[in-house]
């Protein structure tokens, strides 16, 4: 009984180990994926879509991505800040940089690059994306 309550106390470990791994290595990294929505943020906690309101008078603008295929820690969506000077939409290809944070926060979360739906051909097959 020993012997085993010791194996499941190692292989519990290790799965904590490597679950942090995994997760500690999405923190810093690079991802492309597709927007399926663009939101502006009018107040603290209240957002619209960007096509129903103007983005005049509003704080930030985020995107919802999409990633073709799961992260290294599992997750194929999330949510970043598009910074000023950035435009995207609907059915556009972006980088996302996550943020050094343990998991990468929201906030820490940013779009780098914007690929327009028109040019998705040409990126896939060509040279790295363009940055601002």
């Amino acid at each position: 009984m020993k012997g085993a309550f010791s194996f499941l106390l190692i292989a519990a470990a290790i799965a904590i180990v490597t679950g942090y791994a995994r997760t500690a290595e999405l923190g810093g990294a690079r991802h492309l994926g597709e927007v399926e929505a663009v939101f502006v943020e009018l107040q603290d906690g209240l957002y619209a879509p960007a096509n129903a309101y103007s983005s005049r008078g509003a704080r930030a603008r985020w995107v919802h991505v999409r990633f073709p295929d799961a992260l290294e820690d599992g997750r194929v969506l999330a949510t970043a800040l598009l910074p000023t000077g950035l435009n995207a939409q609907a059915g556009d290809l972006v980088e996302v940089l996550f943020g050094p944070d343990d998991p990468p926060t929201t906030e820490s979360t940013r779009v780098t690059a914007v690929i327009p739906q028109a040019s998705h051909h040409a990126a896939l097959s060509a040279a790295p994306i363009p940055r601002p």
